[in-house]
Order: structure tokens, then C-alpha cells, then sequence
């Protein structure tokens, strides 16, 4: 009898052994690992602003400084979400504006470089240099090169590509020509996400000089 209940007993023991490991599977599964998994990813988020961010230093230098064929160069830190999902570069056109100016009419493209990584609740988050001003989806973190009555716009003729990736991403942009326009009306931007900060900051612009970039992106093993 005595050896049945102990039995029973190192049955309940190792029973509740499995039920307290398993509760304490469950707690960290949903409570610990996505805080651990959403940190990280911010700290991730985090380091490609900072580059993104200096990557605008590099090219204002370019245009206020540099001379034609100047290049600069970034490492975009390990571009991927949670899980070790892959994030998406893309570089190449962005918001399309024209203008009217003394010699014609022009039509441009702002140069456009944006890191989309997906976050731990499959939320994708965006990071964008565009034209000369950094973005966090929608929202300007830094201005572009604009005053009360001139602007300086980095546009870009490239064609579009995009990269998967979820290694350090190494960016070079070169550029290729700057060119003045003055007595300039009649600013019309294209949609896009951008496009009602790009409309408020060009709207008193009278003088434009548009600096030529091309960028080019290569995953880094």
C-alpha cells in the first residue's frame, strides 16, 4: 500500500513539475521573448536612423562642397526584423515634382533610399531619405535644404531596385551634376506619402538648385 502511494505521489510531484515548466514556457513565450524581440528591434531601428541621418550629412557635403564624380559611403547596419526577417532597401525614384523657371519647364525625381523592416507585431516601420530630408514613414525627423525663397533638392535619374537582406547593406552615393534654376513658379508635386511636406516647403521657393545623385546598394555577408 505504502508503495502505491508513493507511486502516486511521484506521479503528482513530477505532474506539477511539468505544469510549473510549462507555465513558465508560456509566461516567457508571450510576455518576455516579444519585449526582448521588440527591443532589439527598436536598438535595430535605432542604428539605421543614426546612418540614414549621417548618410544626409555625407550628401549635403556633396552638393555644398564636392565637386562632380564626389562619392560618399554608408553601412547600414544588419537591416532585419524580428525572427530574422529580411527588410527591403529600396533605391531609386521617389516623389516626382516640376516647376516652371526663366529658361523652360523641368521635371525631377528626388533621390529616394528607404529601409522598410517589418517589427515584432508584423507592423512595417520605414525609413526614408528623400530628397535631401529624412523620414520616419511620413513624419519629416530632418528637414531638407530649404529656405524662405531657394531650396537645394538631391534628385536622382536612376532606375529602381530593391534588395532583400537581412545583412549590413553598404550604400555609395555619387554625384554626378548641380544645376540652378531661377524665377521659379508654378511647383506642382506628384502624390506620394511625402508629398504634403514637399508642398509646404516649396511653396514660397523662387530659386531651385537640384544636385544629381546615384546611389548604389550591395548586401555586405
Amino acid at each position: 500500500m505504502r508503495n502505491a502511494e508513493c507511486a502516486v505521489a511521484e506521479i503528482v510531484s513530477f505532474l506539477l513539475i511539468i505544469a510549473v515548466l510549462a507555465a513558465g514556457i508560456g509566461i516567457y513565450s508571450t510576455a518576455v521573448l516579444p519585449a526582448l524581440e521588440a527591443s532589439a528591434v527598436e536598438k535595430q531601428q535605432s542604428s539605421i536612423t543614426d546612418e540614414l541621418c549621417g548618410l544626409k550629412s555625407d550628401i549635403d557635403l556633396l552638393w555644398s562642397s564636392g565637386s562632380p564624380a564626389s562619392i560618399c559611403e554608408t553601412l547600414l547596419p544588419r537591416a532585419a526584423g524580428y525572427a530574422g526577417t529580411a527588410a527591403t532597401v529600396y533605391f531609386g525614384p521617389g516623389t516626382a515634382l516640376s516647376f516652371n523657371h526663366s529658361a523652360g519647364q523641368e521635371t525631377v525625381f528626388l533621390a529616394s533610399l528607404s529601409c522598410t523592416s517589418p517589427s515584432f507585431h508584423a507592423e512595417k516601420q520605414t525609413l526614408l531619405y528623400e530628397g535631401g530630408a529624412v523620414f520616419y514613414d511620413e513624419a519629416a525627423l530632418l528637414p531638407a535644404a530649404v529656405g524662405d525663397t531657394h531650396a537645394v533638392l538631391v534628385v536622382s535619374n536612376d532606375a529602381a531596385d530593391v534588395i532583400l537582406a537581412n545583412t549590413p547593406i553598404a550604400v555609395t552615393a555619387a554625384c554626378q551634376q548641380r544645376t540652378k534654376y531661377q524665377d521659379v513658379s508654378g511647383i506642382r508635386v506628384a502624390d506620394s506619402a511625402q508629398a504634403a511636406y514637399w508642398r509646404s516647403v516649396l511653396s514660397g521657393v523662387s530659386s531651385i538648385t537640384l544636385c544629381t545623385i546615384s546611389f548604389s546598394a550591395e548586401a555586405v555577408p
